[in-house]
């Protein structure tokens, strides 16, 4: 009973080291950047986004400190705070107009990714080496691990593709294959007989 209760110490502790106050106030203020949480009225976009931005400035834009075998290591910022708070508020109007622009040149009815409007935005010569400090910001908050879901859906995709009898299947091939498997568009109107029968005609071809 006493080791069970200890274990069960053990593990709220390493919850809440893992998910504390500070992590999820992280998380949440990060969702700042989403597209379709942009405010359309113009009264509610001055103030959108503050508190966050600047608790993400703080954060990534303070040295750190990490302890790791007895040792104290400095970690330098990685954003220049004042600056990241000064360019967000331009970028959150950029952000919204290039998310209207990409919505309607794509013919798309809801919001698209943040990535797809960031490599937008950074492709535009109009904003070239204006938001340096945002775009290091957005790309220390694209690459946060937020799940493992992305990584155990690669998996699921792999197993009818990587079966038994196709084991020797190379690299390269592999991994074009589970990119149009994950990425490409789905085939609901595709009929499978219609196209056996074109490759058994392209086979009868070819012996002939």
């Amino acid at each position: 009973m006493i080791l069970w209760k200890n274990f069960e110490l053990m593990l709220l502790d390493n919850i809440e080291s893992r998910f504390s106050d500070d992590v999820v106030k992280l998380l949440v203020s990060s969702s700042v950047f989403n597209p379709a949480l942009l405010p359309r009225d113009e009264a509610l976009q001055a103030e959108y986004g503050t508190t966050e931005i600047e608790s993400l400035a703080q954060f990534y834009g303070s040295e750190a400190e990490v302890i790791y075998d007895g040792v104290t290591h400095k970690s330098p910022s990685l954003v220049d705070k004042e600056e990241v708070i000064a360019e967000w508020r331009i970028f959150k109007r950029v952000l919204l107009q290039e998310t209207k622009i990409f919505m309607e040149k794509n013919k798309l009815s809801k919001a698209p990714s943040l990535q797809e409007i960031k490599v937008s935005i950074e492709s535009s010569e109009a904003y070239a080496g204006i938001f340096s400090e945002m775009f290091k910001l957005l790309n220390i908050i694209l690459a946060l691990p937020v799940g493992t879901a992305n990584v155990e859906r690669s998996f699921s995709h792999m197993k009818p593709i990587k079966t038994r009898l196709r084991n020797r299947i190379n690299e390269q091939n592999l991994i074009h294959t589970m990119r149009i498997a994950i990425e490409g568009p789905e085939l609901p109107h595709v009929d499978f007989n219609e196209v056996l029968e074109i490759f058994k005609s392209k086979n009868r071809r070819m012996i002939l």
